[in-house]
């Protein structure tokens, strides 16, 4: 066996030759997995040991790199009333390879957690969290009586943490004085690090024709981290891109402690929200799935499923104790019909006559009242434009209250689901829904078709509901797609088979 030293110092690959095996072996001197070899007779000491836990540590962190990284499951920050941010128990992998793992439910001061937050502010391509990040900036801690100013949003991110525990005698090295004791941490405790980063996403996404308010903040941060976590991907498909050398190369490593779990909104000591999906990724894809997915300007399956979900849970009103947008819109849809047919009974002198006799007049005069009070609850919720309408609308026609805009939506993903009355035609109810500021087409399709429609908006853009507002050149044409088999056939034969490219169900 021939051993030959590569490098200087002895700090680089050992190349080892032996002529009973074809090829070269090549040890880096300076290899993580490096274990103890046992034997008989061997004097094993604290360090033999931490060497060996050490090998092990980094043989599972190696291998965890190459599954990828992101939230395996748990770790919903959920807020608990008050000061209080509930932490649900989870495992998570980083990009460097650490498991981290809560096993139970924990609630912790949010006040606490924002005084400890990062000093300096951060952005998607700094923080350390899933597969595209890299490591984080140096941290320093603000002290306990910090002042939060503005309206500052916060990334919610865990990583791995441990602590010695316990205390146990040590006695003193052999051949010394062996009697001698102190006393010493016979344990090390793993568990993870809450973190808050104040975050950074430069210009939020802006309208001439809707005065955006806090309701809408929550939307404007995602649609500005999504673009900004975009243009991280390390699209490729370019003049120059095409030339380089990336393409002759495997895919990049990837590093980074933290995960991201979600977005905090805070203005002075109140929480304003509290979003997941903006910066949650769950793991699903391998860092080489992710590398050439970028390049070749795919979106990742998680940053897909992320915006989706993202879109479908603030429409829920999910951690934020308000109602769907959609449920508010069906309750004013309810409201104007019951208005309308009140005023086309009290309107007519006949029909009014004949209510009179047959209700006396009693009833009648609560019906009048009843349709007074529909219209001054109706008052702030203008009319829905007509079926069809769009363009041509007046600036801000597509804010109405129960609109997505009015529920704080700004953009939207390129694919998601809205809940629909199922006895009323589908075109009479969506454009109020969506507002002036877009194009809708309506299609038929199988039900059984929607998972491939769903994989077909994947790599799609984003959906803007105020830039056609701002200037009705730029409203983006929006195919609703309707599963037949929610629909009567008499009103799916109303709508032209889906055959087309996507933008949202």
């Amino acid at each position: 066996m021939t051993t030959i030293p590569v490098g200087t110092g002895g700090a680089g690959p050992v190349l080892v030759g032996d002529g009973n095996r074809s090829g070269l072996t090549i040890i880096p001197s300076s290899t993580p997995l490096t274990r103890l070899n046992y034997f008989d007779g061997k004097f094993l000491r604290a360090a033999d040991f931490q060497l060996d836990q050490g090998y092990l540590r980094a043989l599972v962190a190696l291998t965890a790199r190459g599954s990828g990284s992101g939230l395996v499951t748990g770790f919903e920050a959920e807020l608990a009333g008050g000061d209080a941010l509930l932490l649900r128990g989870g495992l998570a992998v980083s990009a460097a390879g650490a498991v981290i793992n809560l096993p139970g439910d924990v609630t912790v001061s949010i006040t606490e957690l924002l005084a400890r937050a990062d000093s300096v502010a951060v952005s998607p391509g700094n923080t350390g969290g899933n597969s595209d990040f890299g490591p984080c900036a140096a941290a320093t801690p603000a002290g306990p009586d910090a002042v939060l100013t503005d309206q500052p949003v916060y990334l919610l991110t865990v990583a791995s943490e441990e602590a010695l525990c316990g205390e146990e005698e040590r006695f003193d090295q052999l051949c010394t004085d062996a009697c001698l004791t102190e006393t010493d941490r016979p344990r090390r405790v793993e568990g993870i690090r809450l973190q808050a980063h104040r975050l950074d996403l430069g210009t939020l996404p802006t309208s001439t024709s809707v005065t955006f308010t806090a309701t809408h903040l929550r939307s404007r941060i995602a649609g500005a981290y999504f673009t900004i976590e975009q243009s991280l991907m390390g699209d490729r498909r370019s003049a120059s891109g095409l030339l380089s050398s990336i393409w002759c190369a495997g895919a990049a490593g990837v590093t980074g402690d933290e995960v991201p779990i979600g977005v905090l909104g805070r203005n002075g000591t109140v929480t304003t929200f509290l979003d997941r999906w903006t910066a949650r990724r769950e793991l699903m894809e391998g860092p080489a799935q992710r590398h050439w997915a970028g390049r070749f300007g795919m979106r990742p399956w998680d940053v897909f499923i992320a915006q989706v979900l993202q879109f479908q849970c603030q429409l829920a009103g999910s951690g934020t104790g308000s109602t769907s947008t959609a449920a508010r819109g069906q309750a004013v849809d309810a409201v104007r019909g019951l208005s309308e047919r009140l005023g086309g009974v009290l309107a007519d002198p006949d029909r009014l006559i004949a209510t009179r006799r047959a209700l006396g007049p009693e009833l009648v005069e609560q019906l009048l009242s009843l349709r007074r009070d529909a219209g001054e609850l109706l008052r702030p919720f203008p009319s829905p434009a007509p079926t069809g309408a769009g363009s041509g609308g007046p600036a801000g026609s597509g804010t109405l209250p129960g609109s997505l805009v009015a529920g704080g939506m700004v953009t939207l993903p390129p694919f998601g689901f809205l809940p629909i009355d199922v006895d009323r035609p589908v075109t009479e109810q969506l454009p109020a829904v969506f507002g002036a500021g877009v194009d809708l087409r309506y299609a038929a399709a199988p039900t059984d078709h929607v998972a491939e429609i769903m994989r077909q908006a994947q790599d799609l853009d984003r959906i803007s509901l105020t830039a056609g507002l701002d200037n009705p050149v730029d409203r983006e044409p929006v195919d609703v797609i309707v599963p037949d088999g929610t629909l009567s056939t008499a009103t799916a034969a109303t709508l032209p088979t889906y055959a087309g490219s996507v933008r949202i169900l």
